[in-house]
């Protein structure tokens, strides 16, 4: 584990003006250093910039980037650190969004989605969200007190052995559109072009020195029931020796209202069905992130769906659960659910697909 290289002096450790998998993989949960974390940079409802809360309270900004890390902004002109935060002072030429185009009294065509306590909230897919955002990598001196995903590599012996061994894996990602790689910025067709994480894990499992083919055959808009019924035809035919299952997300908005015992059960049948077919097939269970809490028709029993996925753990051999919904939750007590996501209620943008990589990536360590 090459912890130390998130201390060594920045240029030594990424070029921040480009995507890196390396640097972008070494858990936020260690180290001094975030490198590129998003944010949103907003008016409050008088019209001043608000004040950014960070992941952690800075000691120093290294350096601040428009989405696409082509334009850097000045120190003490374009931005301040105060208290640990990150503060847009008057004449700054970052780009500040509404609080009023933010916050809407009345739908938009498209573009809005209901809020908790009356009217509604922006929602765009495309780029739209990741264009809003900057990048701000900072140096600070804080332990993470949040959670931290169980190490499981043990729970996946085969896989374990092909990564000891160097053998060739074959890899299906089936879920929604989350695992489809929504808003990744490569998948919206914007600069910085970051893949998606199932690339992302890929490219790390390649790195390690595996000889990796992948399918990804997720389903943006569908459920689990959906998962159940195209088994074979996305899964089977395939014969992969690992499935990262990534469920959860459509089944818990108002509209499916899929219960947490419907959606274990689901899970279990999608398993069963494989292993019919390929006994040795092991599973990575992820606990879908969360939707933003203010879009009212999304939000449901996500947290539930999640503990299930360790009950089916407890009744099987070779799965794991990567539990990003317990990272994502801990993060918005941080963080505004508008820094990390593309499309504002239900997508992660590529800071948050990061997470999705750097979660997989300890899950299966040991």
């Amino acid at each position: 584990k090459k912890e130390s290289t998130t201390t060594v002096p920045i240029k030594e450790a990424i070029d921040t003006s480009k995507y890196n998998l390396y640097t972008y993989s070494i858990p936020f949960w260690t180290g001094n250093i975030v490198y590129n974390e998003s944010v949103y940079p907003m008016t409050t409802q008088n019209g001043e910039n608000e004040v950014i809360q960070l992941l952690y309270d800075a000691v120093e900004i290294i350096e601040v980037r428009s989405s696409d890390l082509k334009k850097v902004y000045k120190a003490g002109v374009d931005y301040k650190l105060e208290n640990g935060k990150l503060v847009i002072p008057k004449g700054s030429s970052i780009p500040v969004n509404s609080y009023n185009d933010y916050y809407l009294a009345n739908p938009l065509a498209n573009n809005s989605q209901k809020r908790l306590n009356g009217g509604y909230i922006y929602f765009s897919e495309g780029d739209v969200f990741h264009k809003r955002q900057i990048a701000v990598t900072y140096r600070h001196n804080k332990k993470w007190n949040g959670p931290i995903p169980a190490k499981q590599g043990s729970k996946l012996p085969k896989l374990q052995a092909a990564i000891n061994n160097k053998d060739p894996l074959t890899i299906v990602y089936y879920g929604d559109s989350i695992s489809c790689g929504a808003n990744a910025s490569s998948t919206v067709g914007a600069a910085p072009m970051a893949p998606s994480w199932p690339q992302m894990f890929t490219a790390s499992l390649e790195k390690m020195g595996l000889y990796v083919t992948d399918f990804n055959t997720s389903m943006g808009g569908q459920i689990s029931q959906w998962g159940v019924t195209n088994v074979q035809s996305k899964v089977i035919r395939y014969t992969p020796d690992l499935v990262v299952l990534g469920w959860g997300m459509n089944d818990g908005t108002k509209w499916n209202n899929v219960s947490p015992d419907t959606y274990k059960n689901n899970i279990k049948q999608i398993i069963n069905k494989i292993r019919a077919s390929l006994p040795d097939c092991e599973f990575i269970l992820i606990g879908t992130m969360l939707p933003n809490p203010e879009a009212v028709e999304f939000v449901g029993p996500h947290e539930e769906y999640t503990a299930k996925l360790y009950e089916i753990q407890k009744e099987y051999s070779g799965v794991a659960v990567a539990n990003m919904t317990e990272i994502h939750k801990y993060m918005l007590t941080r963080k505004k659910y508008r820094d990390m996501t593309g499309n504002n209620v239900n997508h992660p943008n590529d800071f948050l697909s990061r997470v999705y990589l750097q979660v997989l990536l300890e899950t299966l360590s040991k």
